[in-house]
This record gives C-alpha cells, sequence and structure tokens, in this order.
C-alpha cells in the first residue's frame, strides 16, 4: 500500500529475528546471577523426581478385589494412595455365586465402597499440602469372578493393578485365581494378603512398613509405593537392605586395605531410599543387617520392629506359575504380618499346558471363611483365607 518502502520493510523484519535470537541467551545470563528461591528449587527438584518415579507416573488405578479380608485390605490400601495421590481408581469387586440372599453379595460389595471412599478421604488429609480441587475419581462396579472383567477393563489404559482375593495361597505357592488376575493385566501389579490382626477391620490404623531394598529398580519401586502408603496414612517406614558377611582379612595388608576401601554399597543404597522419602515429606529409617540368608534377616527385623506391613519389590520369573524368586516365596508361607508384593514388570509366564488352560476356563475359587478352613499338616502353612 506504499507505507512501507522496501529498506523500511528489511529493517523491521532484521530487527525482529536480532531480537528473537538475542534475547533467550540474555535472559539466561541475567537471571543466572539471580539467586533461586527455595520454592523454585522445591519445584524444579519435584517436577525431577516425578519425571524418573514409579508412583507419580501411575495415571490410573484398577483394582481386583472381592469380599475377603485380603480383598478389603488391598480397597484401603488402594484408597489411601488414591487419595494421597489424587490417582482416579477403578475398583471391579467380584461378587460370587453362593447359595445364599443375593443381600449378601450386594451388602459386601456396598462395604467395599465404604472402604475405598474412607481410606481416600484419610488419604487425601494426608496427602501433600496443595490445593486438589474436587475429590478423587472412585468408581466401583460388581463383576462375576471372571478375568474377562479385568482383561476388558484394562483395555481402557490404567498404570498399576491392584488385587486382593483369596484364597490367595497355599504355602510358598500364589493361589491359581491370583496367577490369572496377575496374567491378564499386561502392566505392573501389586497382591495384597491381609495377615494377622488386618484380617479384621482396622480402618484408620498407621502402617508401619518395612521394605526390604537391594539398590535394584524393581526394589527402588516397591520402596517408592511403600514410602507413598506411609505418607497416605501417617505412618512409618523402615529400609532393610541385608549385607553379606565380609570375611576377616588375613593379613596386615589386606586389613590396611580394607581399611582404607570405601563403605560398602549398602549405606548408598539406604541413602537412596532415605532421599526418596524426603521427596514425599515422609522419614524413612534405615537398617542394614548381616544375616546368612535375607529372608532370616527379614523376618527378625518384622519381629523386632512390630511391623504390620511387609512390601516387597518381586520381579515375576519364567515359569509356569506366578514366581518371584526363593526368597519372596518363603516370606509369602513364613510372614505373620500382611503382605505387599509389588511388581513393576509384567507377569511373564511359560507357556501353559491344555490341562492348565482347561483350568483357566473353570471359575474363581469363591471365599472360604475362615471357621470352615480344613486344618493342614503342621509342616505347611494354611491357605491365607
Amino acid at each position: 500500500m506504499g507505507v512501507l518502502n522496501q529498506d523500511l520493510f528489511t529493517t523491521i523484519v532484521t530487527m525482529a529475528m536480532v531480537t528473537t535470537m538475542s534475547m533467550p541467551p540474555m535472559l539466561r545470563w541475567a537471571l543466572a546471577r539471580l539467586p533461586m528461591s527455595p520454592e523454585e528449587a522445591s519445584r524444579l527438584e519435584r517436577e525431577e523426581f516425578e519425571a524418573k518415579g514409579f508412583v507419580p507416573n501411575i495415571e490410573r488405578l484398577l483394582v481386583a478385589v472381592d469380599a475377603s479380608p485380603s480383598g478389603q485390605y488391598a480397597a484401603r490400601l488402594v484408597g489411601l494412595l488414591a487419595g494421597a495421590r489424587h490417582i482416579p481408581a477403578t475398583v471391579i469387586h467380584f461378587d460370587y455365586e453362593t447359595a445364599g440372599p443375593r443381600r449378601e453379595g450386594a451388602g459386601q460389595a456396598e462395604r467395599t465402597r465404604s472402604v475405598v471412599k474412607e481410606s481416600a478421604e484419610e488419604g487425601d488429609e494426608a496427602g501433600p499440602a496443595e490445593p486438589r480441587g474436587d475429590p478423587v475419581e472412585i468408581t466401583t462396579r460388581v463383576e462375576k469372578p471372571s478375568e474377562e472383567a479385568i482383561v476388558a477393563e484394562a483395555k481402557k489404559g490404567y498404570g498399576l493393578l491392584f488385587v486382593g482375593r483369596e484364597p490367595a495361597s497355599e504355602g510358598n505357592t500364589f493361589h491359581e485365581q491370583i496367577t490369572r488376575s496377575a496374567v491378564e493385566f499386561a502392566g505392573p501389579f501389586a497382591i495384597a494378603i491381609a495377615r494377622g490382626v488386618d484380617r479384621e477391620s482396622r480402618a484408620g490404623t498407621r502402617l508401619n512398613i518395612l521394605v526390604p531394598v537391594t539398590g535394584t529398580p524393581v526394589s527402588r519401586h516397591g520402596a517408592e509405593l511403600a514410602i507413598a502408603l506411609a505418607q497416605a496414612s501417617q505412618g512409618s517406614v523402615t529400609a532393610l537392605h541385608v549385607a553379606g558377611r565380609q570375611r576377616r582379612p588375613r593379613s596386615w595388608g589386606r586389613h590396611v586395605g580394607a581399611a582404607l576401601a570405601p563403605a560398602t554399597s549398602a549405606d548408598a543404597i539406604i541413602r537412596e531410599v532415605v532421599r526418596l522419602g524426603d521427596s514425599y515429606g515422609t522419614e524413612v529409617k534405615g537398617a542394614v543387617r548381616s544375616i546368612r540368608t535375607p529372608q532370616e534377616a527379614i523376618l527378625r527385623q518384622l519381629e523386632v520392629g512390630g511391623h504390620n506391613l511387609l512390601v516387597i519389590g518381586v520381579s515375576p520369573r519364567p515359569s509356569d506359575q506366578l514366581f518371584f524368586g526363593e526368597v519372596p516365596a518363603e516370606l509369602l508361607q513364613r510372614a505373620e504380618c500382611s503382605v505387599l508384593f509389588v511388581a513393576s514388570e509384567p507377569s511373564t509366564l511359560a507357556p501353559e499346558s491344555g490341562e492348565t488352560a482347561a483350568a483357566r476356563e473353570l471359575p474363581a475359587a469363591p471365599f472360604v471363611p475362615a471357621y470352615s478352613v480344613v486344618a493342614m499338616p503342621s509342616a505347611t502353612r494354611k491357605a491365607d483365607g
């Protein structure tokens, strides 16, 4: 239109390009000389942690429970976690077909809803002091005891599956229905087993958690979930590392070398978990034990510390059954307190035989009340539930 000639237009475009390219480095240079506020440093540290954390990256929770004590205990743990971390959750309550009145099944499902809701409110009060807005969304559905319900719901996208069903185990082996529930979910899962006083209704009890740590990513994920649950229940958590026994040096040269050598990795492993607790605002107590076997050290600490929940980060092993290794298997059999197995990797079972495949078509075993359990030989632990 003749308002700007070619020289003036070129000057304006050049100026825009120069200022656009020069301002970012100039701002970085200027702002680098300003001290960072504690709030800003805390925000950056929290964002860095959440980018690589396990619990912060869980966007939705899927829960498969029944009316058994383990089912209600898993519902409480999920409610605490969902309320404190504000994670939406979908609870599938399995209603077993029995000869009793249908009102009983409806009442059990309603009890599950109440447990999750009350625990979510408890967790919300104990969670980070940040504006949350609306209460966390928790959906509860009643389904027939079939893994098809888990498969159909899992397609909607969930970051973690909680399983609480009984029978849960027989000795050191998980029950078949627990295996089926875990296998049908192609992602991280956790198995909750209620024992001791937790087989009764104990809403509001603070968790006193023991979590064994080894320095592996799987162990770290288990510790992170344990810390999140301790924060939600306003409880406590102890990180236990079992160090191997060190042989005494046989010569003065080895003795001097051992004195000058750096400390073992045990302290570094404990410090990592303590820093993890700082991110949640939860104090983590550290303990290092040197006992012949890890399982003996863990069982000893459970007794000495009076812990009411053992959280174990595990990794599924290739097998025709759900198997996490010899140490978790022995703890599954011998631990007297409640146990939560946290597998941050999907289950990988070996190809099943025709007999096993046919068994998968059978309905899940219903929860058997404690008073009707047949006594087992003393050498073998009774099935949970």
